[in-house]
């Protein structure tokens, strides 16, 4: 849904143009759809079983907390 929320704002801003505030709600759309994307890794190292991230089993980064966590700061 993110993905078509800041696709869709992006083409009403390339077809009608838009205010300085409308560009960066969309601008800021994409940074959220990119860190979602991101922060996908440990379901996805989870469910194969750490086939794919397997350098990531057992470490600090292993859980998606520090990057949604400074993800909120913005």
């Amino acid at each position: 849904m993110e993905f078509l929320a800041a696709l869709a704002g992006t083409i009403h801003i390339l077809k009608k143009g838009a205010d300085k505030y409308t560009r960066y709600f969309v601008y800021f759309l994409w940074l959220t759809f990119i860190v979602d994307i991101i922060g996908a890794y440990p379901s996805i190292a989870y469910h194969s079983k750490y086939e794919y991230f397997e350098f990531i089993c057992n470490t600090k980064i292993e859980s998606n907390y520090w990057w949604f966590n400074n993800f909120l700061i913005i």
